[in-house]
């Protein structure tokens, strides 16, 4: 992606601080409708900059980043849905005015980053404010995110994606609203209406990858199967005198450089293969990422999950080098009628997880640069457990929220795939070393 000469812009008169961690490592600005970003010249001196490195697309350099790159990054910090509108009108500012809008709501974020306005920098001092259920049911009731752009301003937080979110501090079972840019704890979410029982739904598509051993961020649900769902935060640590680390993460349209437009493989998104190359050279365990990314890829298809797009996989930097982060916003899509039925990212060939055969485990191996019996040997083993166990985590998501009919059409979707998936298993085509 090419880069506008530093000399194209006034980093004089930068918009935006940019925090790691609290430290202020960086500028934001705008000339025209373009952004532009540069990092300090302590971080580039620093005897270890890469610790301030905000994505792999923005890597540590003297020369100010123009508008594609700083774009891909800050844009994929903000909300998708009718709540960035809401947060648009009550600011009196465009939807598109990225700067903008991460002036108000930048001061807690995904990762460790954080924006503030260029005179501003986070308060010395965190600070909370208890929010009851009842609150929390308003904001969530309401459609089209007036309230929940509200709290959010006061509360300068934001989160990526489409669904309504918020993110809280949960301490003792009493769930805080940061201020200021606060640090938070939990993600808390709710459909618009649209899909019925949403929250049953992921609850239970993360506790079958947590059954299959492939680390799912933990979740519970909050008030039945159409309620609140509480997903714990993996890039926060609480600390032992109570404060709050932030851990810095970036998606994958970051850190391939897509644009949220693009974070769809048919829309010129990454697929898996990119997925796995960005693991291969620089996470500190590509080997065992990159297994538990066959793994969720045949999860997703088991699961009928066809939303598994770049931004619902993410790099976590944690101290002791980068990893595939805990797998988020796993949902079966397919028990909703009218959503879109092929897979967001193709396993080998194909997009029709109800055609998976013998070939597609090939080309998936191709893909992602591994031996074909390491797909084999991990399909056979996520069959023969879910074939073990689906019937009791069924059972156990409905004795915690409530029997709900979304519960049994997702156990009647997985036990088909598994069909699919044995079934390319045991044709000719199927290879062993």
């Amino acid at each position: 992606m090419a880069r506008k000469k530093a000399l194209g812009y006034n980093i004089a008169a930068p918009v935006l601080g940019v925090f790691m961690h609290e430290t202020r490592i960086g500028t934001l600005g705008q000339h025209g409708s373009d952004v532009w970003f540069r990092y300090d010249d302590w971080v580039i001196d620093d005897a270890t900059p890469l610790q301030w490195r905000l994505s792999i697309k923005l890597p540590i350099q003297t020369d100010s980043f123009g508008h594609e790159p700083t774009l891909v990054f800050f844009d994929n910090l903000l909300i998708e849905s009718d709540t960035r509108a809401a947060l648009a009108a009550a600011t009196k500012q465009d939807a598109s005015d990225v700067p903008g809008l991460l002036g108000r709501v930048g001061g807690e974020c995904a990762g460790a980053v954080s924006l503030w306005p260029i005179d501003m920098e986070p308060p010395a001092q965190h600070q909370y404010r208890p929010i009851s259920e009842s609150e929390l049911e308003e904001i969530f009731s309401e459609r089209y995110g007036e309230r929940l752009a509200s709290v959010q301003l006061e509360s300068r937080q934001v989160m990526s994606g489409v669904q309504h979110k918020l993110v809280v501090r949960k301490v003792d079972g009493t769930y805080l609203l940061p201020l200021a840019g606060a640090p938070s704890t939990a993600i808390l979410k709710r459909s618009t209406g649209r899909y019925q029982d949403l929250a049953a739904n992921e609850l239970l598509c993360l506790k079958v990858v947590e059954a299959l051993r492939l680390a799912p961020a933990s979740a519970s649900v909050i008030g039945g199967s159409n309620g609140l769902l509480e997903v714990t935060r993996y890039d926060r640590t609480p600390q032992p005198d109570g404060t709050i680390s932030r851990i810095h993460q970036e998606d994958f349209c970051q850190a391939t450089g897509r644009i949220v437009a693009r974070k769809y493989q048919q829309s010129g998104g990454p697929g898996l293969g990119d997925i796995a190359e960005v693991l291969r050279r620089y996470s500190a365990n590509p080997p065992e990422d990159i297994k538990r990314l066959i793994g969720v890829a045949l999860a997703n298809v088991c699961l009928g999950n066809m939303d598994a797009h770049a931004k619902n996989f993410s790099i976590l930097y944690r101290p002791d080098g980068p990893r595939l982060a805990p797998f988020y916003d796993v949902v079966c899509t397919e028990a909703y009628a009218g959503l879109d039925a092929e897979l967001s990212m193709k396993f080998g060939h194909a997009i029709d997880p109800s055609r998976i055969s013998g070939a597609d485990f090939e080309r998936l191996a191709k893909d992602l640069k591994v031996a074909r019996r390491a797909v084999d040997e991990e399909a056979e083993r996520i069959a023969g457990v879910l074939s073990n166990e689906l019937d009791s985590l069924v059972s156990e998501v409905s004795s915690q929220i409530g029997a709900t009919a979304i519960l049994d059409k997702i156990g009647d979707i997985v036990r088909r795939r598994i069909g699919v998936i044995s079934a390319a298993l045991s044709r000719g085509d199927r290879q062993r070393d």
